[in-house]
């Protein structure tokens, strides 16, 4: 099944708004009931997607901003607690959301490997890589 006829059809039949959200909330460990209720009402309408149910959290997986899928990657596990400035948070999780750079904090939480897991959206990660380049004053030759 191709992820972008399905995506592009449940925008088209949720609206942009309720699409957003529909993907915003997350489908592990499963959807909420509302969700369902929306799947349950774009299959009726479209039955062609009933068998993506199994994979529609991977199906769904993608970069809003930038409309492409999010792609596996591991970064570094810091056992630490870190507090961050809001205004930095809220530039990057709307320049670009996707970035994943890590490494990835425990906050106190265990976490036996030395590696986390992340996905993140190649045009995200170059945006904030180049972001982080001028903020440093580094320059591309």
């Amino acid at each position: 099944m191709d992820a972008r006829t399905l995506r592009a059809a449940l925008e088209i039949f949720l609206g942009e708004q309720r699409f957003i959200k529909f993907i915003t909330a997350g489908f592990e460990p499963r959807m909420f009931y509302w969700q369902e209720r929306e799947w349950d009402r774009f299959v009726d309408a479209h039955p062609q997607f009933a068998a993506a149910l199994p994979r529609l959290a991977d199906l769904l997986r993608f970069c809003l901003l930038h409309r492409q899928d999010l792609q596996p990657d591991h970064v570094r596990v810091i056992h630490a607690t870190v507090y961050y400035v809001r205004d930095s948070g809220e530039r990057s999780a709307s320049l670009f959301p996707h970035a994943s750079l890590g490494p990835y904090y425990t906050q106190g939480a265990p976490h036996p490997e030395p590696m986390h897991a992340v996905w993140y959206c190649p045009t995200c990660r170059e945006l904030a890589r180049a972001d982080e380049a001028s903020a440093s004053g580094i320059q591309d030759c």
